[in-house]
């Protein structure tokens, strides 16, 4: 969905099934931090994030690095791939394993 702004964004991002980004400006790194700590407190099963692409990596790599309250457990709750097709891929897995611990 086409939002004005960050803030109009906001609503559509927390409800979302899953979170995939790709490479984007400071508005994007916004909402991958915003996902991120969304994982690091409520840990909702079935909802990935994954970052797509290399710049990605270092971006990340650098925030391991540097974050000196970030635990390294909440580095695992990223996923990290090179293309779309792998994105996709987690994106299903974790969702099927979701389901299949909520049946179970």
């Amino acid at each position: 969905a086409r939002a004005r702004d960050l803030f109009a964004r906001l609503p559509l991002i927390l409800d979302a099934d899953a979170w995939v980004a790709l490479p984007g400006g400071a508005g994007t790194l916004a909402e991958v931090a915003l996902c991120w700590n969304v994982l690091q407190y409520d840990r909702p099963v079935g909802r990935p994030l994954v970052l797509v692409g290399d710049r990605w990596r270092h971006s990340f790599d650098a925030l391991r690095e540097h974050l000196v309250v970030v635990d390294p457990a909440d580095h695992d709750l990223v996923g990290r791939v090179e293309t779309p097709a792998e994105a996709l891929g987690l994106v299903m897995e974790a969702m099927a394993q979701a389901k299949n611990s909520s049946t179970a």
